[in-house]
């Protein structure tokens, strides 16, 4: 398993690499190819090296920043106190992970000398400790150091010179002569390594710090240096660069590529609509371990060509839908489908107008079709206030009435439709039976995406038998003129008849054995046997009911009306 698990956007790949070469040089072991081998999962691996790893540089760019995968690997070395983070470009990292010191890589394209690499070593070496190879790891040097043993380095034939200037002593070192920052032994508190005109010396017990480490692995101009390095070091290095850079193909990564670049969708409010992408890998390489996402939730993948491995030049399709099916006013929308794999990626912009605002109005609230003996209908009228066509579905929440909805079709702008509700009334149901049904439902009318409109239905069903209704009430002077009818008798005495009654008295108290008080009459339409003096504190309505011969009275056989 590897110390050092370096997580990268695909289009880092360079610098992922030249950082793995210098690590693995230094030797560190690290984690960096994504290359799986046949039969591997993904996944599996990814989790597997990324648990082992001690430290998890994660290289932020403009293409890391949106990598989900990079998200994720980042957010586990968080919470395991191992990240350490750098800089490939100028961008804000994420929210989550500002909070750590990053190193910054931005200028950094190899050379030896840069602060920001030494930032990255030293973060490793707190991290990891001593590296594990001699020569190229820096260490920490002891509050009082030895004298540093010089291991001479045999030049080729001097050049003649008038003098030769003695090895500066160790700690003290100057500048290079070659290009290199100078150094000084006591700025940091760690031994550098001198070069000039005399023998060339390295720190045995020094370390020479992480611009030594550098320096030792990447090579100066100095012909001593080189030496010292050797051709063979760095002829490997420049393979291990040169194989890593070019890729191990030869040919162009793998690159989906998206079109059109962005979407725009118009739609009216209260409607869906599709659109289609096209997604072609335009790289050398396959495309592994495809997939996409899009970040709200007005967009959805409505369908999909594509395989989770895409080969190159491999076309497939993306159909997006967009919902605007709750919508009830005009409205922007945007959002993001992101495209992503181990090995590339893409971010496609959805833009979504919905048009048209939606809205309907519904007459009467409610309906109270009063005492019914036989089929009754009324309407009920609905209304399109918006400004876009709209469909209207009705149904019943209860029971005893029927509705026909009259609006099944697409309304107009400002055009109206009916929905008829009736109740079958007494005489065509079992409600007869029990000589009495006081019935209520809700009628509901809905339409997509706009809160449902509920109507009140109520109805008092008279029996099949003996009945009589008060229809209209008006007063003459003091008098009150009462028209009513009866259904299944003529009102006689001493036969049956009715009982009149203020609502102060109840339908028990209004026959025998009830104390009343009753007017009995036996006459037909209209009654006017009360007047406004009569009228009790506290009555609001004039009832009737059927009387028998002898006074009793047959319950729901009758209704009440509103005085005037």
């Amino acid at each position: 398993m590897a110390d050092a698990f370096i997580s990268y956007a695909r289009e880092d790949h360079d610098p992922a690499a030249r950082l793995a070469a210098v690590f693995e040089a230094a030797g560190w072991d690290v984690w960096w190819d994504r290359e799986i081998l046949a039969g591997q999962s993904f996944d599996e691996v990814i989790e597997r090296e990324l648990a082992a790893a001690k430290v998890v540089i994660v290289l932020w760019s403009e293409h890391s920043v949106t990598s989900s995968w990079v998200r994720a690997e980042a957010n586990d070395a968080l919470d395991r106190g191992i990240l350490i983070p750098a800089l490939l470009t100028q961008v804000t990292m994420p929210l989550a992970f500002r909070r750590a010191q990053a190193a910054n890589l931005i200028t950094w394209q190899g050379q030896p000398n840069h602060d920001g690499l030494e930032s990255l070593i030293l973060s490793m070496e707190a991290k990891l400790g001593p590296r594990r190879r001699a020569g190229a790891a820096p260490g920490r040097t002891p509050p009082t150091p030895a004298p540093a043993t010089p291991l001479a380095v045999t030049p080729p034939p001097a050049v003649a010179s008038s003098s030769t200037a003695p090895p500066p002593a160790p700690g003290t070192g100057t500048g290079t002569g070659d290009g290199t920052r100078p150094r000084s032994g006591t700025d940091d508190g760690r031994p550098v390594a001198a070069a000039g005109a005399g023998a060339t010396t390295v720190s045995s017990s020094g370390d020479g710090g992480a611009t030594g480490i550098v320096a030792a692995l990447w090579g100066t101009t100095e012909k001593r240096q080189r030496t010292l390095i050797g051709g063979g070091v760095a002829v490997a290095l420049l393979l291990v660069i040169a194989f890593f850079t070019l890729g191990r193909g030869g040919g162009a990564p793998a690159t989906i590529t998206v079109r059109p670049e962005s979407l725009d969708f118009t739609v009216r409010s209260g409607e869906t609509t599709i659109e289609t992408l096209e997604l072609t890998n335009d790289g050398d390489e396959t495309a592994r371990d495809l997939r996409w996402s899009v970040t709200g939730g007005r967009f959805s993948i409505a369908n999909s060509s594509c395989p989770l491995t895409m080969d190159p030049g491999v076309h497939c399709e993306l159909s997006i839908l967009f919902d605007a099916s709750e919508s009830i006013a005009p409205e922007i929308v945007s959002e993001r489908l992101l495209i992503d794999s181990i090995d590339t990626g893409a971010a496609v912009v959805l833009t979504g107008e919905i048009t048209g605002t939606r809205a309907f109005g519904i007459v009467p609230e409610a309906v109270d079709f009063g005492p019914v003996a036989t089929a009754t209908a009324k309407i009920v009228s609905v209304t399109n206030d918006g400004d876009t066509p709209l469909r209207v579905d009705a149904r019943l929440d209860g029971a005893g009435f029927e509705a026909a909805n009259g609006c099944a079709d697409e309304i107009s702008p400002g055009a109206r439709c009916t929905v008829t509700v009736t109740v079958a009334g007494s005489a065509g149901g079992s409600a007869a039976s029990a000589r009495s049904a006081g019935l209520s439902a809700v009628l509901v009318v809905t339409a997509p995406g706009l809160p449902e409109r509920r109507v009140a239905l109520t109805a008092s069903l008279l029996p099949v038998g003996d009945s009589a209704r008060i229809t209209g009430i008006t007063l003459s002077g003091s008098t009150y003129v009462v028209s009513f009818e009866t259904t299944g008798f003529t009102p006689a005495l001493p036969g049956q008849h009715v009982h009149f009654f203020f609502d102060t008295v109840s339908a028990a108290q209004a026959g025998v054995p009830g104390r009343g008080p009753w007017y009995v009459y036996g006459g037909g339409s209209p009654f006017t046997g009360y007047g406004s003096g009569d009228r009790p504190g506290g009555a609001n309505s004039l009832c009737v009911l059927v009387a028998n011969p002898d006074h009793t009275v047959e319950f729901n056989t009758g209704n009440c009306t509103p005085l005037p």
